[in-house]
C-alpha cells in the first residue's frame, strides 16, 4: 500500500478542499501566537508555495487521532506558521521581545 492511500488527508481530499473554502470564507485571521503576521487576513490569491499561503491545520494532529475534515478540529493557519507548528508538540516562540532594562549599578 502506498502513503498516498494510507495518508487521510489524501483520501479525504475533496472533502479537505471543501472545508478550506468554508474557513476561508468565514474570513478571520491566523489563530497560531508566535505568527509574524497575527492581524493580516488570509490573502487567497497567494501562490501555494507561500509562507503566507492559508492552510488547514488540525488541532488535534491526525497523527494522533484527529480528524483532518472535522468542523471541531480545523482551523487556518499561513503555510509557515503551521509548519512551525509541527505536530504540536512544540511550544511556540512568542514574537514580541522583552524590554532590556540597563542597569546604572554595573
Amino acid at each position: 500500500m502506498t502513503d498516498v492511500a494510507r495518508n487521510p488527508r489524501y483520501a479525504n481530499g475533496h472533502r479537505r478542499r471543501q472545508r478550506r473554502a468554508t474557513l476561508l470564507a468565514q474570513g478571520g485571521t491566523c489563530a497560531w501566537p508566535a505568527c509574524p503576521w497575527p492581524s493580516e487576513p488570509f490573502d487567497r490569491t497567494l501562490h501555494h508555495l507561500d509562507d503566507r499561503f492559508p492552510v488547514v491545520d488540525e488541532i488535534i494532529p491526525i497523527s494522533r487521532g484527529g480528524s483532518p475534515t472535522s468542523h471541531d478540529n480545523t482551523r487556518l493557519l499561513h503555510r509557515w506558521c503551521n509548519q512551525q507548528r509541527g505536530d504540536g508538540r512544540r511550544t511556540p516562540k512568542t514574537t514580541s521581545t522583552t524590554p532590556v532594562i540597563a542597569s546604572d549599578i554595573w
